[in-house]
């Protein structure tokens, strides 16, 4: 399922906001190394977990969808792991 064009064009400013402050906190701080190092690991910290909830609400939202009926509850409760199990896995 592709996102729509707001939550890409949302997406791509996120990221060109976290390499312009990158660029900033290396060029303004003390230490510039670890501030920009910093701002590159707030801003990856925010896109997996984005990552990660939109994963799991389209796998939520498509079990809603496909099924006819009122969602069992394993298949309610799998997607409710799935939401929040999935930031956990990061190391494979």
């Amino acid at each position: 399922m592709e996102p729509d064009r707001l939550l890409r064009r949302i997406g791509r400013t996120a990221v060109i906001v976290c390499a312009s402050m990158a660029v900033v906190a290396f060029a303004v701080s003390s230490s510039p190394l670890r501030s920009a190092f910093a701002v590159i690991g707030g801003g990856l910290i925010a896109g997996v977990s984005y990552l990660a909830i939109q994963s799991g609400v389209s796998a939520f939202v498509d079990r809603l969808v496909v099924s006819d009926a009122a969602p069992r509850r394993p298949a309610l409760r799998w997607a409710v792991t799935k939401l929040t199990a999935k930031p956990l896995r990061l190391v494979s």
